[in-house]
C-alpha cells in the first residue's frame, strides 16, 4: 500500500503558541508525535508553513530523519493537494502535531481498513477525531480528496471533515472503549497535565491502555 503519514505543525498556534517545541520530559512535544508515527512503518512527512517562524520545525523533522512539506496555503484542503501532487499516495494518514500520546497500533489498524475514503477509529462510540483524547488518527484516500472540490470552501481547515459529514462516503471505522482522559495538548495546561502524569507513570505512555493508567490515576 503506497500510504504516508503528515503530521500537521505550526509554531503560530493562536491558544499555546510554539506549542509543537514545548518541552515535554525535556524533548520537544513534536518529536514524540515523529517518534510515535515513525512506529506506524510508513513514510512520515511533517506539514508546516514557509514562515520563517515554522523553520525550526523543519530542522526538527531533519534531525529526526523525517521529511517536511512546506508551502503557504491559505486552507489544510489545499495543503493536502500540494502533498499528493509532490508525493502521490494513494492514502494519506493525517495526524495533528498535538498528540504525544499518539497509538501508533491503533494508527496501524486505521491504515488496515483500506481500501475505502475514510477510515478512523471511534472511542466509547465517537469518532476519535472528534474527541480529545489525542491518541488517534485518520486515513483518507487521494481520490476521495480530489473529489472534495465542491466542499473546500465549507471545509477548508478541516479537510477530512466531508468525509464524515456526508452519507456517500466510503467510510470504515473501528471501536474501543476508554476510560475518560485528555491528551491532545490545546493549551499549556494539558502539556503539564501530562508531564506531571508521565513523572507518576515513570515514564511516558507508549499506547492507549497506558495513556489511561498514566492520565486516570
Amino acid at each position: 500500500m503506497n500510504a504516508i503519514a503528515v503530521i500537521q505543525a505550526r509554531m503560530a498556534s493562536t491558544r499555546f503558541p510554539a506549542k509543537a517545541m514545548a518541552l515535554l520530559q525535556g524533548r520537544p512535544m513534536l518529536e514524540w508525535v515523529i517518534d510515535a508515527a515513525k512506529r506506524i512503518g510508513v513514510e512520515v512527512i511533517v506539514a508546516t508553513t514557509r514562515d520563517n517562524i515554522d523553520d525550526v520545525i523543519a530542522k526538527l523533522a531533519k534531525k529526526n530523519g523525517v521529511k517536511t512539506y512546506r508551502d503557504s496555503a491559505k486552507s489544510m484542503y489545499d495543503k493536502y493537494l500540494g502533498i499528493l501532487s509532490t508525493y502521490d499516495p494513494e492514502y494519506i494518514m493525517r495526524i495533528c502535531g498535538d498528540q504525544p500520546l499518539l497509538d501508533s497500533g491503533l494508527a496501524q489498524v486505521v491504515l488496515s481498513l483500506q481500501p475505502c475514503d475514510y477510515a478512523s477509529m471511534s472511542i466509547n462510540g465517537k469518532l476519535g477525531v472528534l474527541t480529545e483524547y489525542g491518541i488517534s488518527c485518520e486515513v483518507f484516500s487521494a481520490d476521495a480528496l480530489r473529489r472534495q472540490t465542491g466542499v473546500k470552501h465549507l471545509h477548508g481547515e478541516h479537510c477530512t471533515t466531508a468525509f464524515y459529514l456526508y452519507s456517500h462516503t466510503h467510510m470504515r471505522t473501528f471501536d474501543i472503549s476508554l476510560p475518560p482522559f485528555r491528551a491532545t495538548v490545546d493549551y499549556r495546561e494539558d502539556l503539564r497535565r501530562i508531564e506531571n502524569a508521565a513523572i507518576r507513570y515513570g515514564r511516558m505512555p507508549q499506547n492507549c491502555k497506558e495513556a489511561a493508567e498514566c492520565l486516570c490515576t
